[in-house]
């Protein structure tokens, strides 16, 4: 094989044969290389998108009304049948090919009733194999932001006296 016969992104890529144990060969020409004669015949070197279900989701949670800011950094990973669920805070995945899902939080949290919306605890994502972006090589990472709520705080109210 040549320097060129080499693939490492989503595409083809001729696999070109330059020699067979040490001896020069020209595709499709006849050549003796020790006891045989050898025909190299070159190839192709294809590396397609991995067609799996590949998810990233938030949690999903809610409170009741307190006035303090609450955030919820708890994700799901799942890629073919290696789901994830992180402890609340994980925000690194190790996936069973090596490549490594890393979550950045943007969720500006609830604290009143009103900040209640759904899909409101977003994140952002990265997918990486020993440094490099490898997202390119799914053909689809589906990305699920779940809800943070805020229920309102029960309240009762007794009036007392007449007027």
């Amino acid at each position: 094989m040549t320097e060129d016969s080499k693939i490492t992104q989503v595409g083809t890529q001729p696999n070109v044969i330059a020699t067979v144990d040490g001896t020069k060969v020209t595709p499709d020409t006849p050549v003796p290389v020790g006891n045989y004669i050898v025909t190299a015949v070159n190839g192709t070197l294809t590396i397609t998108q991995f067609d799996a279900i590949f998810e990233i989701t938030s949690g999903t949670k809610s409170w009741t009304y307190d006035g303090t800011l609450h955030t919820y950094e708890a994700y799901t990973v799942k890629l073919e049948d290696d789901e994830q669920t992180g402890a609340e805070g994980q925000t690194e995945f190790i996936l069973f090919n090596g490549d490594v899902v890393t979550i950045t939080p943007t969720a500006a949290g609830v604290t009143q009733v009103s900040d209640t919306a759904s899909n409101n605890n977003t994140f952002d994502y990265t997918v990486t194999k020993d440094g490099s972006d490898s997202s390119g090589y799914y053909k689809e990472i589906i990305k699920t932001e779940g809800t943070l709520t805020i229920n309102p705080i029960d309240a009762v109210v007794t009036i007392i006296g007449t007027s």
